[in-house]
C-alpha cells in the first residue's frame, strides 16, 4: 500500500504553497483559490494545504512533524544556509545522532519540518 497524500491545515495557504515550492521543489497541482492548494514533490508524493476552518493556529500534537530526507551532510548544510539565506528563522543547530545529521525549523503554518540525511 502506498501513502497518498498529507493534508495540512494552515492559516494562509499562498504563504504555505509558495514556501513549499520555491524551498522544497514542490509544484502546484491545482490552486482553489485561498482555500486550497494541492502540491506534488518530484517524488510523487502529494501534499494538500489547506485553509484552516478557525482562526487559531492548527493544534497538532507536540512532537509532529515533516521529515525530508537529503542525500547527505552536506546538502543538510546547504538546505539550512539557503533557508536562513531566504530569512527563514532556522533556529535549530545541525544535530548529529546515529540517525544522521538534521535541522529543525517551522514553516509558514506553524508547520514543524525536520531535514536530514542518515
Amino acid at each position: 500500500m502506498k501513502l497518498n497524500h498529507l493534508d495540512l491545515s494552515v492559516s494562509d495557504v499562498p504563504r504555505a504553497r509558495d514556501f513549499f515550492v520555491e524551498h522544497f521543489d514542490f509544484t502546484c497541482l491545482e490552486d482553489k483559490s485561498e482555500k486550497m492548494s494541492i502540491l506534488q514533490g518530484a517524488d510523487g508524493f502529494v501534499l494538500v494545504l489547506d485553509k484552516l476552518k478557525i482562526t487559531d493556529p492548527p493544534n497538532y500534537p507536540a512532537q509532529f512533524h515533516i521529515g525530508f530526507v537529503l542525500e547527505n551532510e552536506s546538502e543538510v548544510e546547504n538546505k539550512r544556509a539557503e533557508l536562513q539565506r531566504a530569512g527563514v528563522e532556522v533556529p535549530s543547530e545541525l544535530r548529529k545522532n546515529t540517525r544522521g545529521t538534521m535541522f529543525y525549523f517551522t514553516a509558514p503554518g506553524a508547520i514543524l519540518i525536520e531535514v536530514s540525511c542518515r
